[in-house]
Parts: structure tokens; sequence; C-alpha cells
């Protein structure tokens, strides 16, 4: 499990090889075609953007187990105080985009783990207070980022999804000790 910090705030981390392998190949053998799905909340305005009901895919019970194990690794890591942690899991389809936005402020810090790749570059960007990009995430299975939500953390995903091929990764909230 690699987390870096992507400059000296300390607030935007490059991650990778966050899940184990055994956990992916089973992710691989999944029909996303079959999978049981629902508007995301505070999202369902964004059209082709799913979030899948996860009780219908043990695996992805085990990914979310997985990260609740290493919250205590992942909290001195970010150097953050954390109680807990949920993960969700999201599959974007043909057409997808996300305008730059900032998340809810209920979320104090999340973490994105692409679980599929494509050689269209699908990642997220993050920018600075100019506009200028700071971090363009690599779209790559079992990369991503993690971000502490302090208001400055502007994002999006600009490059649609291509036709016939579809987004999935995993989504975190961490949740700060009070």
């Amino acid at each position: 499990m690699n987390i870096i910090a992507i400059d000296a705030r300390s607030d935007l981390f490059s991650v990778s090889n966050i899940y184990p392998k055994h956990l992916l190949k089973k992710v691989e053998k999944i029909d996303f075609k079959s999978l049981d799905l629902q508007q995301e909340e505070m999202q369902s305005d964004w059209p082709s953007r799913y979030r899948v009901i996860v009780d219908s895919v043990p695996v992805f019970l085990e990914l979310d187990l997985f990260i609740k194990s290493k919250l205590e690794y992942i909290a001195n890591i970010t150097d953050t105080e954390l109680m807990a942690c949920d993960t969700g899991f999201w599959l974007d389809t043909e057409g997808f985009v996300t305008n730059a936005h900032l998340d809810n402020h209920r979320v104090y810090m999340a973490m994105q783990v692409y679980l599929t790749e494509h050689s269209v570059h699908m990642g997220t960007e993050f920018y600075n207070s100019d506009n200028s990009i700071r971090y363009k995430a690599e779209y790559a299975k079992n990369s991503g980022y993690l971000m502490v939500n302090n208001g400055n953390q502007l994002h999006s995903m600009l490059t649609p999804v291509p036709p016939k091929h579809y987004r999935l990764s995993s989504y975190t909230w961490f949740f700060k000790k009070s």
C-alpha cells in the first residue's frame, strides 16, 4: 500500500497498490452488466454515475473490510486522527464526466481507487487556487488519490467515459475522531 503526499501541503496524496491482488482478481470476474445499482446520494443530477449495492457483490464487502483493517496505517501516513471509514463503489458509465467541484463538507477525508483501467485517462484532476492543475491522478487499476477535504480540494473528471466502457472505483469516506 503506497500513499505519498503530492506536495508539502500534505492534504492530497497519490495512492497505489491499495488492494491485494487476490481481491482484484475477484473484481475482474464480476459481470458488471448484472450489478444492482442505485443513484448516488447527493449526486442524482450527475448523469451516468451509479452506486453499486454492495450486499450483492461479496468481494466489495471484502474490499471494504480490507480498508477498515488499514485505518490506523492510513491515519499514521496522513497524520490524522481517524475514527472509522466506509467504502462505496461507483460505476461510471458511458459519457460520465463531472465538472470542477468541492466535496460535501461532511466528508473529512476521502480516497478513490480505480478498479478498472483503459487507455483513455479518466483520472481525477485537482486544481490550485488559480485553476491550474495541481495533480492529475493516474488512471490505472489499484491507484488513485486520497484527499483531506479542507475546502481547497477543487477537482473534476473532464474526460468522458468512452462509449461501451465504464469506470469502476472504490470511494472510501473517512470519519475524524471528535
